[in-house]
Order: C-alpha cells, then sequence, then structure tokens
C-alpha cells in the first residue's frame, strides 16, 4: 500500500495528517498541545463529517506512528504554534472560504496633495 503524508499549519492550529488506502487521520494540536484525533473513510465520507475514531482507536494508534516515523525519518520542518491565534475567533465552516478584503480609510485631499 502507497502512502502520502503531509504536515502543514492552518489558522494557527498545528495540523497533521495522513491518507492510507481510503483513510484519513489529521491530527490537530491546539493552543494547548491537545491532541483531537479524527478518523474519516474517504471512500464513504468524502465531506469528511462522520468522525470514527472511537470505533478505530487501534487505527489511530498504528497512523500516529506512521506520521511520527515519517516526521522523524525526513527531519520535516514541523510547525510551531501561532502565539497570536484567538481561538474564539476561529469558525472551522469558514476554513477554506475567501475572506473580504480589508478596505483602508479614504485619505485626506490635505494628504493626497502633499
Amino acid at each position: 500500500m502507497r502512502l502520502r503524508a503531509t504536515c502543514f499549519s492552518s489558522l494557527g492550529l498545528a495540523l497533521r495528517g495522513l491518507l492510507q488506502a481510503v483513510w484519513a487521520s489529521p491530527v490537530v494540536a491546539d493552543q494547548t498541545s491537545t491532541r483531537l484525533n479524527v478518523v474519516f473513510i474517504l471512500e464513504n465520507d468524502p465531506g469528511e463529517r462522520n468522525n470514527l475514531v472511537t470505533r478505530h482507536s487501534d487505527l489511530v494508534n498504528e497512523l500516529d506512528a506512521l506520521i511520527d516515523g515519517f516526521l522523524k525519518n525526513t527531519q520535516a520542518v514541523v510547525p510551531v504554534a501561532n502565539k497570536a491565534f484567538d481561538p474564539a475567533c476561529y469558525d472551522p465552516q469558514q476554513e477554506g472560504k475567501p475572506q473580504p478584503k480589508k478596505r483602508s480609510a479614504p485619505r485626506s485631499r490635505a494628504a493626497k496633495n502633499s
């Protein structure tokens, strides 16, 4: 079975994931370093809505070991927590959606003429 592993950071959370056949097991470490494991059968649940982690805890341990081995063997750079991240402002429903551009205040005429 061919494995594909990825390590990336998103919205201030350290996130790592591994795909193995039809399984996805991302592990999220929040600002308190709490690990939140999730397991999905991608073939049946491509939207990753049905977390099967309680039914497959043995698989979580196996996938965790694969991820840890990959990170160690490749000497991968692992993202660190974003200290400016505010969990109260995080909305997972906004993940992947473009955010509106912030408009700067209009400049006064005096500033334009100088």
